[in-house]
């Protein structure tokens, strides 16, 4: 996700230690947005990815700049990255420590970075 977002021409930084609801805060190189990407890795032929309370409400907090990044793993190699971007996420019951969604029907809906 970095090496794309490069390509992009954005300037990508990794904020996954600090546990702030995404794991890359990307700087458009067009605009000067902000973009905060989600990473996760999921094996080929995984049904689910699952997002925590936290990062969905980085998701509700930040529409229009959150992206879903979903990287299809195989053998520990990377072989397919898709966005998603404004998913209408809502908000999680207040005791969910995190909530599942189908994989196949958040690839429908997303694309080639960009």
């Amino acid at each position: 996700v970095m090496e794309a977002e490069i390509a992009l021409g954005n300037h990508p930084r990794d904020v996954s230690a600090q546990n702030i609801g995404y794991d890359i805060e990307s700087r458009d190189g067009q605009t000067g947005r902000l973009r905060f990407i989600e990473v996760k890795g999921r094996r080929t032929g995984a049904e689910t990815v699952t997002l925590t309370y936290n990062e969905l409400y980085r998701a509700l907090n930040s529409p229009e700049g959150f992206i879903l990044a979903l990287v299809e793993v195989d053998n520990a190699n990377a072989r397919l990255l898709r966005y998603v971007k404004n998913y209408p996420f809502r908000e999680p019951d207040p005791l969910a420590s995190s909530v599942n969604f189908n994989l196949r029907e958040l690839l429908s809906m997303s694309e080639e970075p960009g």
